[in-house]
Order: C-alpha cells, then sequence, then structure tokens
C-alpha cells in the first residue's frame, strides 16, 4: 500500500469511515509481530478477556479505528468487545 493510501484511509477512519478502520487494524493485526503477540494471549488468557475500546467525538469526527482494531482482535482472539464512551471532546494537541 502506498503511503498516501495509507494516509487518506487513516483520515477517512479518523473521520468515521468504519470500513476504512477495519481494512487499517486487520492489516495492523496481520503483521508477524503482532499476530505472534496474539498467539501468546490466547495461549496465556484463553477466553478470559474482553477486549475494550475508546470512543469518543472527535474534532474531525468518529474515530472508527479503535472499534476496529476491537472487532479484529476480538475476532482473532475468539471473545467479545465493548465500548467505553468518553465523555468529552477530543482534540490534538501540539
Amino acid at each position: 500500500m502506498t503511503n498516501m493510501k495509507a494516509f487518506l484511509e487513516d483520515q477517512a477512519a479518523n473521520m468515521g469511515d468504519s470500513g476504512a478502520a477495519d481494512a487499517m487494524a486487520e492489516r495492523f493485526i496481520s503483521t508477524p509481530r503482532v499476530s505472534q503477540e496474539i498467539e501468546k494471549i490466547k495461549r496465556e488468557h484463553g477466553e478470559n478477556l474482553v477486549v475494550v475500546y475508546i470512543t469518543a467525538q472527535e474534532v474531525e469526527g468518529r474515530n472508527r479505528i479503535p472499534a476496529g482494531l476491537a472487532r479484529a482482535l476480538s475476532n482473532r482472539l475468539g471473545v467479545r468487545y465493548i465500548p467505553a464512551i468518553q465523555q468529552e471532546v477530543v482534540g490534538r494537541t501540539g
């Protein structure tokens, strides 16, 4: 994937595109290092897990990356996922 395409996908996911977020998450958790860590977590903790992700309204929109990562990770682990809602609007600093 080109850097520009990855950048545009990231922007789309940050502004609420669930499909872009899911694609990013799948690509991330499919890397050898992350896949290795996921397998380690499965061996050590089995089904005794729940994936919790933070969701918040950001200045740009509702960022779907945390939900995409939670879905991908929970599917790979075979566990459920739930959101934790942040009440305040989030903005980047710096």
